[in-house]
């Protein structure tokens, strides 16, 4: 079929495409996705596939992208943004959301962004400066990996990585499981709730100050490993009796402090049942 081309104005209402149905958007010019109404948004759902080429896509009053099926991000930089009013736009992603073709990195930019399909980085890096949210049955694949570089991330249930996953900086919450081929990436940033390494999954953890803590005694921030963690460098300070339980293999193989108290509240604990060893 013959594809719907946006190349520039505003969408007020609904836009929905069915199985088979294709939407380019093609420009540089803005693209603006808002109805004036919080309690009715703008919305597009898509079931067919939707290519962005270039052209900011810009939401407000709680404007809603659905995607069902295919939708790849073949641009570089910024490709959606808050702007104007009301609550931020929102992508819901569970189909398939694909990085290809430009080696620049894109971002999602003032946008909440939930994720229960699977994306897939062919080419370059995909950014999320603000907020996502992972939930059960995420998937991530491809060689270019996505970044998390800032703001609030919830982690909740089973996650498989396939493709690198790199926490840089910002606020992770939520009760995350990670398994797959490749591991988990922790530079930078706190974590508050849980986080869980299943067989066969592996974490990284390679930072010079991360945090962990989730401010509460009764309720701390816990790292459980039943897969296998490599530290190699960077201290991670904790607070608040945040927790680590290693039940697989950890591995360290720097030289630095790898974990101290700071701040307030209880001790932090590392209570291992499985297997430390260190190299190097």
């Amino acid at each position: 079929p013959i594809p719907l081309v946006w190349n520039a104005g505003r969408l007020w209402g609904q836009l929905t495409l069915d199985t088979g149905a294709r939407l380019q958007l093609r420009s540089d010019a803005v693209k603006d996705l808002s109805s004036d109404s919080n309690e009715n948004p703008a919305t597009i759902n898509n079931r067919g596939t939707i290519v962005w080429y270039s052209g900011l896509v810009r939401g407000w009053a709680g404007a809603i992208i659905n995607n069902l099926a295919t939708w790849r991000l073949e641009g570089g930089g910024g490709w959606m943004d808050f702007c104007c009013g009301g609550n931020w736009p929102s992508f819901n992603n569970s189909g398939v959301l694909s990085k290809a073709a430009d080696t620049n990195a894109v971002q999602f930019l003032r946008v909440g962004f939930q994720n229960t399909g699977t994306i897939s980085s062919l080419v370059g890096k995909l950014q999320f400066p603000n907020h996502s949210d992972w939930q059960p049955n995420s998937r991530l694949t491809g060689p270019g990996g996505v970044q998390l570089t800032g703001g609030d991330h919830t982690f909740n249930g089973l996650i498989t990585l396939n493709g690198p996953l790199e926490m840089l900086g910002g606020r992770y919450f939520g009760n995350g499981r990670f398994t797959g081929a490749t591991p988990l990436a922790w530079r930078g940033g706190r974590l508050y709730n849980a986080l869980t390494i299943e067989p066969g999954g592996q974490l990284e953890i390679t930072a010079p100050g991360i945090q962990m803590s989730s401010d509460s005694n009764e309720n701390p921030a816990a790292i459980t490993n039943r897969g296998r963690v490599d530290w190699t460098s960077g201290n991670i300070s904790a607070w608040a009796g945040a927790r680590i339980a290693n039940l697989g293999q950890w591995h360290w193989s720097g030289g630095d402090t790898t974990m101290d108290f700071c701040c307030g509240g209880n001790w932090p604990y590392f209570d291992n049942t499985g297997e430390v060893f260190r190299s190097g």
